[in-house]
């Protein structure tokens, strides 16, 4: 979970994958001509080189996500550091992705033939020519979206103190919401007290949103602001707007 919205002082050193990261593209893109296809992501690691989060930000195919995730999730990292300490950091990092047949073709395995497929490949590659742009994923404005933001499910938690008391009070939170609906990355902006904090963000750990899409259905993300208020019989929050 995200914690308290919090300036971090600037690494010395960021963020950093130990090797290169690269994926494989999957077999039903591989007839796709791309150029240099890749994901960006935006990470969290902690002090200890641990990935803790991580929510794509750019593709070049929004297909290409879930190899270039798995990718991510094997690989290992160094923490950013700050006066020569290790420390938790935000960071972005990039996984290319490739087509081991072609790779081999280019080296000069001329047994392994890079192109080739039926043709449906050769429609679907045909349509990728025609307008790439279409398929990749990036961020969206609230207002570019398919269809407002929604929330699925949800389940309100109140942090006590150790009294019992149940937090009251009314937060300021911003969060993304990525391509499955989950939340990633929250962060505090204003509260009344900490236990109100703290109650948002075990909230948004426990809802989920309608997947956003864009342009007739093309998966992507988007930022969010929301008030949340706490009370000793909360009420569900609103369906947000987007940021």
């Amino acid at each position: 979970m995200a914690g308290l919205a919090r300036a971090e002082t600037p690494p010395d050193r960021g963020v950093a994958p130990v090797d290169p990261i690269e994926a494989i593209i999957p077999g039903d893109l591989r007839t796709l001509p791309f150029q240099n296809p890749q994901v960006v992501f935006l990470v969290r690691v902690d002090a200890t080189g641990k990935l803790v989060e991580h929510m794509a930000l750019t593709a070049t195919h929004h297909g290409l996500i879930p190899a270039a995730a798995k990718a991510l999730q094997a690989a290992a990292f160094t923490p950013a550091v700050v006066a020569g300490q290790p420390v938790p950091a935000n960071g972005q990092v990039a996984v290319t992705l490739f087509d081991p047949q072609q790779r081999a073709y280019l080296r000069g395995n001329r047994a392994q033939l890079p192109f080739g497929g039926s043709a449906m490949d050769a429609a679907q590659s045909h349509l990728y020519r025609a307008d790439p742009t279409h398929h990749e994923y990036h961020r969206s404005k609230a207002s570019e979206l398919d269809a407002p933001v929604e929330v699925k499910a949800t389940k309100i938690m109140l942090y006590a103190d150790d009294a019992g008391k149940a937090a009251v009070g009314r937060c300021v939170v911003e969060y993304w919401v990525d391509a499955d609906g989950s939340v990633r990355f929250p962060r505090v902006v204003s509260s009344d007290n900490e236990a109100v904090s703290l109650s948002a963000l075990l909230t948004l750990q426990q809802t989920r949103f309608a997947p956003p899409t864009h342009d007739g259905g093309v998966p992507t993300y988007v930022q969010v602001r929301q008030a949340m208020e706490f009370n000793i019989e909360p009420a569900a929050p609103k369906t947000p707007a987007g940021a």
